[in-house]
């Protein structure tokens, strides 16, 4: 899902969770940011993390070795670390035993390099069943340089739906009001032109102008 930070990318990859819960899947999710993008596994953490047993691991869980491995210090700096990847995806099919899994990750295009490539290797590797990737990634900037977030719109089993400003007529429709000359006609102008197509502040004017409405309607009541 890629568009600009105002584009209502966040609130879409919620509905998405909320709809892969109503249907019983077990979801991970995560977001990526400037500050922690520095992090080494950072948004791999996020997902996983209580997954993860200690480096010392009783229970006798892949995630033991695993976590070892993801200690700040360790040598992982590597491209491809495919032997990490191969303990990742073990790890991942036992947490999908019990049901099927959806990996949400916000804001993808600010994820630690590390935690990219691993989500860059899930991707070609998604003819499973049992596990679906979601993302949001900001609306890529011409000139700037390729990493494995946007490698990922390349593979045959990503589909991008890509969210722009809202029009004058979704406006109105957002708002419950047509579009037509008049009073209403005015008023979807207006919110157009002041909320520049941001969904969120089109709905943040519909919610205010029903409280409106609800209030004129009780004060005339009252009299």
């Amino acid at each position: 899902i890629e568009g600009f930070h105002w584009t209502g990318r966040t609130a879409l990859l919620g509905a998405a969770c909320r709809l892969a819960q109503e249907r019983h899947l077990r979801v991970l999710r995560a977001g990526g940011n400037h500050v922690e993008r520095a992090l080494p596994w950072g948004v791999l953490r996020q997902l996983l993390g209580d997954r993860l047993p200690g480096p010392t691991g009783s229970d006798g869980r892949a995630g033991g070795a695993i976590a070892a491995r993801l200690e700040p210090g360790e040598a992982l700096g590597e491209p491809e670390p495919e032997n990490l990847y191969g303990e990742l995806d073990a790890l991942l099919d036992e947490v999908a035993k019990g049901a099927p899994v959806l990996i949400a990750v916000d804001d993808a295009d600010l994820a630690d390099p590390q935690s990219s490539g691993w989500l860059y290797h899930l991707a070609r590797h998604l003819e499973r069943p049992d596990v679906r990737l979601v993302m949001t990634v900001a609306h890529r900037r011409r000139g700037t340089p390729l990493g494995s977030i946007d490698s990922i719109r390349s593979e045959p089993s990503t589909r991008t739906m890509t969210l722009r400003p809202l029009g004058r007529s979704a406006t109105a429709a957002l708002l419950g009001l047509g579009t037509k000359d008049g009073a209403a006609g005015t008023l979807v102008d207006a919110l157009h032109a002041a909320c520049g197509g941001c969904p969120s502040l089109v709905a943040a004017a519909a919610r205010t102008l029903a409280g409106s409405d609800r209030k004129s309607t009780r004060l005339n009541s009252s009299h």
